[in-house]
């Protein structure tokens, strides 16, 4: 069996740093070229952060919760390294893409792996106009913004929205309004991922707005475009007792 080659991604938080220590005792650090896996340490912001940064090198992420929730990464474990991975499971990710047309005119591209949303940049609510295909769907959304999430992201922002928790096989994205204001009654509507989103921000200079990819910012957006993007992924592997799509079942059911 070919040996496995590592690269150690780790936050700068105490917890990581000394699980890092640990096991460069055992283990050597090789350059991100270099490495077949990269070790993640840290929690689900440092794993979003890993998945952005090696997205698209086929480098395969093997995640270790040294965070709080630690939902995209494995506990850790007497057992070696070597053998979580080779007895584990991967999943492979695609994500969001948006398209942002600024108040100048400026195009901006971002991906996101949650999810992408836009939110008001000031105290006055963001006025939206939704269409999915070219096909206006809803002419009037007066909210804080709205949420796009993926599966995986339908647990993060978009559940602490209330939106809904999505399978990880479902294909299907969430679409979760953030305190809308008008229509009163709508909570969100669940779409096919091989839909394209185009949200219009119609008082963009009275009521701007911006759009997030994960964690990346556009501000002062006029017209943003979501998308799935299958020609970018990211391999994620989990240990038998760290089953993503049994988390994501479970949030289901939690209380």
């Amino acid at each position: 069996m070919t040996s496995l080659k590592f690269h150690f991604y780790a936050s700068q938080k105490e917890k990581a740093q000394k699980l890092l220590a640990s096991l460069l005792t055992q283990h050597q650090n090789h350059n991100p070229e270099d490495a077949s896996h990269i070790i993640v340490l840290g929690g689900d912001g440092t794993m979003l952060s890993a998945m952005h940064q090696f997205m698209g090198t086929q480098k395969k992420l093997y995640g270790i919760n040294c965070g709080t929730v630690g939902f995209m990464l494995n506990p850790h474990s007497s057992t070696g390294l070597d053998a979580q991975i080779q007895t584990g499971h991967s999943v492979t990710l695609n994500p969001l893409k948006m398209d942002v047309t600024d108040q100048e005119n400026n195009s901006h591209v971002a991906h996101g792996f949650n999810e992408i949303y836009l939110f008001r940049q000031t105290h006055q609510s963001a006025k939206l106009e939704i269409s999915i295909n070219q096909d206006v769907e809803m002419k009037n959304l007066v909210a804080d913004g709205l949420i796009v999430a993926t599966p995986m992201g339908s647990t993060a922002y978009n559940y602490s929205a209330r939106g809904p928790v999505l399978p990880l096989s479902s294909n299907l994205l969430a679409l979760t309004p953030l305190n809308p204001f008008r229509p009163r009654r709508w909570h969100g509507a669940l779409i096919k991922n091989d839909q394209i989103i185009r949200i219009r921000v119609t008082s963009p200079t009275e009521r701007p707005v911006s759009a997030v990819a994960d964690n990346i910012e556009i501000r002062n957006a006029k017209e943003v475009i979501i998308q799935h993007d299958a020609s970018h992924s990211i391999e994620i592997i989990h240990a038998q007792n760290s089953n993503l799509e049994e988390k994501i079942l479970a949030e289901q059911f939690h209380t």
